[in-house]
């Protein structure tokens, strides 16, 4: 039987700043885990614009060019395989351990714990393996978007990812095009302290780390929430990934959580 998302619309606040559209979320316990050469992993987004069809119903679709997620650990000693993607850009984010990466755009490349890599497919796409040479799992975020049509070369990109703050490290849509209006950003928040955000327009959040609160609902690690300007409380040492279809969207920071309303 199906586990459908709990499904929720929010309520105003007497301060007003509590207040957004509807919202729901996918629990991670309710997403079967799966297995993916070496990997072990709970897929939380497979679009159906991916595969063609949608392999389980429990996995939500994407938005805008945002098509998979998959929360993912790799035993040490355990590799990927060598794979290629074509049409599809490939963030990978590591948050426990250490990955080496072997590929056609880059060889022998070695991502850090707190690091993140970009891999777009341009026009003619790549290949790659994956392995896990450290003594540690390794805990990976896979995260792809579509690439734009026509988008040029195939590139690659590291960086790394912030302790607290904010950073946008992928945005998607009309590359090339006059009218960029229409992208998909991947940004990460951490929060230290906690603090009160606010992320205007269509989002999908995928709390990797602590926890949310919004309304009456607490959104915890390996949970994904979805919605329209959503508000929300984050517990601090939380990290966020935060798929919006607001091309540079400005998060906006209230006041710590641990302020008196």
């Amino acid at each position: 039987m199906d586990v459908a998302p709990s499904q929720r619309a929010t309520r105003s606040t007497a301060d007003n700043e509590s207040a957004c559209d509807s919202y729901s979320v996918l629990r991670g316990r309710d997403v079967p885990e799966s297995r993916l050469g070496g990997w072990r992993e709970r897929r939380m987004v497979v679009d159906a614009r991916l595969t063609g069809y949608r392999p389980l119903r429990k996995n939500w679709d994407g938005l805008g060019d945002f098509v998979y997620l998959a929360d993912s650990y790799l035993a040490s000693g355990e590799r990927t395989g060598y794979h290629e993607h074509d049409g599809v850009d490939v963030v990978t984010v590591v948050l426990m351990g250490k990955l080496l990466h072997r590929g056609v755009l880059r060889d022998e490349c070695v991502v850090e714990a707190a690091s993140a890599l970009v891999q777009c497919s341009g026009s003619m796409g790549f290949g790659h393996d994956e392995l896990n040479t450290g003594p540690e799992t390794c805990r990976v975020l896979q995260i792809m978007f579509l690439s734009a049509a026509g988008s040029g070369r195939a590139g690659y990109r590291t960086m790394s990812l912030p302790r607290d703050g904010r950073h946008t490290i992928y945005r998607s849509g009309m590359r090339g095009s006059a009218d960029e209006s229409n992208s998909t950003s991947l940004t990460i928040v951490a929060s230290a302290d906690g603090e009160r955000l606010r992320v205007p327009g269509s989002s999908v959040i995928y709390v990797a780390d602590g926890s949310l609160a919004i309304v009456d609902e607490t959104v915890l690690a390996g949970d994904m929430l979805r919605g329209t300007d959503l508000c929300m409380d984050v517990a601090g040492g939380s990290r966020l990934m935060i798929v919006s279809n607001v091309k540079s969207p400005r998060l906006q920071v209230r006041r710590p959580m641990t302020e008196e309303a």
